[in-house]
């Protein structure tokens, strides 16, 4: 065999072998039976150890590793043979966390009860953002003074701080019973026809 295939698989089969030593691959499992499925995590792991690796190379190994078999957490509650689980967009997720809970199907109340648990700010930050939008809507007896107070202390402050620039328009906004909605549209014609 000349130099240029020194090193290469001489058979199809050894592509699926791990390029790793032992104690690398006994590493990604141990993680791996941990619950972390991400591959970038294991990788970056692996490198502060001191680990001679590519990323990529722990991507096709955890590829390998979804391919070969699902696991507890990768299989819905109940059978093997069940549709697994799938997490919900970010899109979805948002609308979920703003939803009516009694419009949420168990599998998506599950998943948020297990996401404020783990995520306390984002449940905080989603609280505050519950009640702003009540003060907006005219649902809250709340007064807007209170929120920005109790905002500041949240994730939301960065937030809050942009809007009590623009308090006197915020309270305008609440305020008055007037409300462009019903011209939107003419309004979006107009400048589609200056433009």
């Amino acid at each position: 065999m000349g130099a240029r295939h020194a090193g290469r698989p001489t058979s199809p089969h050894e592509v699926r072998k791990s390029h790793h030593s032992p104690g690398v691959d006994n590493h990604l499992e141990a993680r791996w039976k941990a619950g972390c499925r991400n591959a970038a995590e294991l990788a970056r792991g692996l490198i502060r150890a001191g680990a001679d690796i590519r990323p990529r190379m722990v991507r096709d190994w955890a590829m390998r590793r979804r391919r070969a078999s699902a696991d507890v957490m990768d299989a819905t509650p109940g059978s093997m043979s069940a549709p697994r689980w799938r997490p919900p967009s970010i899109n979805r997720t948002a609308w979920l966390l703003r939803a009516d809970p009694s419009a949420i199907v168990a599998d998506d109340r599950r998943f948020l009860d297990h996401l404020r648990v783990e995520a306390p700010d984002l449940a905080k930050s989603v609280a505050f953002a519950t009640r702003f939008a009540d003060l907006v809507r005219r649902r809250s007896g709340e007064s807007l003074e209170a929120w920005f107070a109790a905002a500041a202390a949240t994730p939301l402050a960065k937030f809050a701080a942009g809007l009590e620039r623009d308090r006197d328009a915020l309270r305008g906004a609440i305020t008055t019973p007037w409300s462009t909605s019903p011209v939107e549209g003419q309004i979006g014609r107009l400048k589609m026809l200056v433009l």
